[in-house]
């Protein structure tokens, strides 16, 4: 005979403490875009004295217009919106003492807490969730 199977589905429970933890492990991503920002600063283009070579350093390199200051730039973005998401997940976690309290609002307080942190990250953010009912 072939075993019956526990067909209802897990139920996900977020709590304000769970919450915390969420928001503590996107503040340890911190050191790790500062590890890259660090990388990219070591970019040194060497291309050449000629304009090819010149024009291939400015459009891969550290100058103002230059892929690597691009990324640094939105890296330092990335670090700044993951900081901003933390803190608003915590703010959340910290408003709501009971669970049922917290489920009631997380939706809506999420969408803000998203919609705070897109324009950091600029046109490459995705748009806020829209709540579904």
């Amino acid at each position: 005979m072939a075993e019956k199977k526990d067909t209802k589905e897990k139920e996900i429970q977020v709590t304000p403490e769970t919450l915390l933890t969420f928001a503590r492990n996107i503040r340890q991503l911190s050191p790790n875009i500062k590890t890259a920002k660090d990388e990219l600063a070591k970019i040194d283009i060497k291309a050449g004295n000629f304009p090819d070579g010149t024009s291939f350093a400015k459009l891969v390199g550290l100058d103002t217009s230059g892929r690597a200051t691009k990324y640094d730039k939105t890296l330092s973005n990335l670090r700044t919106a993951l900081d901003q998401l933390a803190t608003g997940i915590e703010s959340i976690a910290k408003t709501y003492t009971t669970t049922e309290e917290l489920n009631k609002h997380l939706s809506e307080e999420l969408t803000n807490v998203m919609a705070n942190v897109a324009p950091t990250l600029g046109s490459s953010a995705p748009p806020p969730p829209t709540e579904t009912k």
